[in-house]
């Protein structure tokens, strides 16, 4: 079983790395969990994301808060045949969107 990036582990990260270094590495982690789901060219654009469930190193915690933390959008995130699920209107057309 593998072990997933959760939202706690964010938690100790900001507990254990106070101030700009603990927000530049959560930062960088929220980054790499939200390219697993965004569109490859548009960072702007919906997120309607497939992943095989063993292939995501993120809970569906991190990537909510990784779509939030990008886009300022909320994303829905499920479990469906064995593949992580994620979709989202994405900056372009959520509210912080320059649409």
């Amino acid at each position: 079983m593998m072990i997933k990036i959760s939202l706690a582990t964010l938690r100790r990260i900001r507990e254990a790395l106070p101030g700009l270094e603990g927000r530049v590495v959560e930062g960088r982690i929220l980054r790499a969990a939200f390219d697993l789901v965004a569109l490859p060219g548009d960072w702007k654009g919906p997120i309607n994301a497939t992943i095989h469930e063993d292939l995501c190193d993120f809970d569906h915690g991190v990537l909510v808060a990784a779509v939030d933390f990008m886009t300022a959008s909320t994303a829905l995130v499920w479990i469906e045949r064995g593949h992580v699920r994620v979709t989202a209107a994405g900056y372009r057309m959520g509210p912080a969107g320059d649409r």
